[in-house]
């Protein structure tokens, strides 16, 4: 019997269970999980193993039968005939289990079809779980929204990819309610999730069969219907069904999923052009009030001074928060628990059990101090030092291959500089960004990540939001003799010109409209600083405008090389592109 406070009896013996706090718990499920992985592969190796011997015995008893056969058609060689039947005896004796060899055979035909009728009867019972299944409320997001053709043969699949936990799901719930507003029938909308542990351990035919079943229970739908798969890369060779289908069936395919399996630049690959993917982002600035009900409505593109003095708290507390929607309305401490958890599931499940790049220690380390210098330069040499003062092993290799494995699963970014990309060193200290600034916030120390990063992995994420899905646009860092940094720079990949400016500062100090000399001693050194590395980028790039983000700051600043707004972060992005 259970008591409360975390204490069990039996008998005499009381057992005094420690309540584990949910970060906390939560990464030891996870660590849990990696090894119960490792040890999968211990298992299947053993048998593999126990297979091989298997297989070894039987070919032994085969051969002393065919030496005794072959003896028997002799007799003058009795003695032997003896001998090759003393043979099979002994080896059977060593493994008694294939005494009875038909018999196990039928066993084993009678118990797979057994299973298989079993196999049969749980698919048909979560596909009727799945049709009945209520689209919980949400909020709709425009991010989210997706139009997709009629069903037919060869239709175009659609994925939606990102990082975990930033609502894809969700988007496919958007979509199925818009296509039963527009007439569609509930059963022809089959959604189905693989992270359903009821549908696990998978086979190489889980996914026919699944198909299967559910136009054995639907038989309209071989006319058309629509596939929701969320999640699909766990089960194997899905690559190769889910073209099998495109092409032969008359349905509409939209995935979803957040491992690095199906992230977008792994799709092409796979799928060999077929597809169309659609990057998923936690909430935008814009999504976050609409979720907080915080009202954008502008007048003549002005903010009467009722909606902007919100709009301004607002972001404040978006840099705090961030953008994943589950953690919206949670109080501080859960939030911060939450997100370190979110991180920490990025880390083994998207990296870890697909790549296998480092271990458990290194790799949850690394995150959080690359996590921890969003916004910075970040150097894998000096992480391998303290690393190895702490007395972990590393290779160096290993963890710049660790460093792109968390761009893979949308962790973080690497920003280059754009003088150097035509000619990339992969080894380079780069700017790192993290997905959110919540996320980077609640995995560091207190008081360690300043506003000034978190605002500016808020931009970059945005960045990322309205220009990332295009590859021919190129989001970097810009640096020359005469300008020791602007932020970022927005080109064309392919012919390297830029044609975006962007410097990020909470604040300048701004003293002036025009600046004719950037020498002049009325200036702050903040404001020079700012202000003249962006017009100073211009003069080098042939620009005649650039964009610097701040809190509050507000203004338009007249350089020799031409015009630079000073924009509110608020203002800024809720301003379309």
């Amino acid at each position: 019997m259970t008591k409360r406070g975390g204490q069990a009896a039996a008998g005499n013996t009381v057992l005094r269970v420690r309540a584990m706090p949910f970060s906390s718990r939560g990464s030891a499920m996870l660590r849990l999980r990696y090894r119960a992985i490792s040890r999968q592969h211990s298992i299947t190796r053993q048998r593999d193993s126990d297979t091989t011997g298997a297989t070894t015995t039987h070919a032994k008893i085969r051969r002393a039968d065919i030496s005794a056969q072959s003896l028997s058609e002799r007799p003058d060689r009795k003695a032997q005939i003896s001998s090759a039947r003393q043979e099979t005896s002994s080896v059977l004796s060593e493994d008694t289990a294939q005494s009875s060899l038909k018999t196990d055979e039928d066993l084993i035909q009678s118990s797979s079809k057994t299973n298989e009728d079993g196999a049969n009867m749980s698919l048909s019972s979560l596909i009727a779980e799945y049709l009945d299944f209520t689209i919980p409320s949400y909020i709709t997001r425009d991010s989210a929204s997706i139009n997709v053709p009629k069903p037919a043969r060869n239709n175009v699949i659609y994925t939606i990819t990102g990082v975990r936990r930033c609502g894809k799901t969700y988007a496919m719930y958007q979509l199925m309610d818009k296509l039963i507003a527009d007439g569609v029938p509930r059963d022809r909308l089959f959604h189905f999730s693989f992270d359903d542990e009821r549908i696990m351990p998978f086979s190489d035919h889980t996914l026919s069969d699944l198909l299967d079943t559910y136009y054995r229970m639907v038989p309209q739908a071989v006319d058309g219907c629509y596939l929701l798969f969320d999640e699909i890369q766990e089960a194997p060779y899905w690559t190769h069904f889910i073209r099998r289908v495109a092409e032969q069936h008359n349905v509409t395919i939209l995935l979803t999923g957040s491992s690095s399996k199906l992230l977008s630049s792994d799709i092409p690959t796979n799928l060999r052009g077929r597809s169309l993917s659609r990057e998923m982002w936690p909430l935008s600035f814009a999504e976050y009030c609409q979720f907080h009900g915080i009202s954008t409505q502008d007048v003549a593109g002005e903010y009467p001074a009722a909606v902007r003095r919100p709009l301004q708290n607002a972001f404040d507390d978006y840099l705090n928060v961030g953008g994943f929607p589950a953690v919206q309305t949670m109080t501080v401490l859960d939030r911060m628990r939450m997100l370190q958890g979110y991180a920490d599931e990025i880390v083994i499940k998207d990296v870890l059990e697909r790549f296998g790049t480092a271990s458990l220690r290194v790799a949850t380390r690394f995150s959080r101090n690359a996590l921890r210098s969003t916004g910075l330069k970040f150097s894998v040499n000096a992480q391998i030092k303290t690393l190895r003062s702490m007395q972990v092993p590393v290779s160096g290799n290993k963890l710049y291959d660790l460093l792109d494995d968390f761009e893979d699963a949308h962790l973080l970014f690497k920003v280059g500089d754009f003088t150097f990309s035509i000619k990339d060193n992969p080894k380079a200290s780069r700017k790192v960004y993290a997905v959110d600034p919540g996320l980077s916030l609640a995995v560091a120390p207190a008081n360690h990540l300043d506003l000034g990063q978190r605002l500016e992995t808020a931009v970059f994420v945005e960045l990322k939001r309205r220009y990332g899905g295009n590859r021919s646009n190129a989001i970097a860092s810009y640096s020359a003799s005469n300008c020791p940094e602007v932020d970022f720079v927005v080109g064309d990949d392919a012919t390297g010109e830029p044609y975006q400016l962007i410097q990020v500062a909470v604040e300048t100090g701004i003293d002036a409209t025009t600046v004719d000399d950037f020498g002049t001693a009325q200036l702050t050194d903040k404001f020079r600083s700012e202000i003249g590395n962006l017009s100073a980028a211009m003069a080098n790039t042939g620009m005649d405008h650039g964009t610097l983000i701040s809190i509050n700051e507000e203004g338009t600043v007249t350089v020799t090389s031409g015009t630079i707004d000073v924009v509110p972060a608020w203002r800024w992005f809720l301003t379309k592109p």
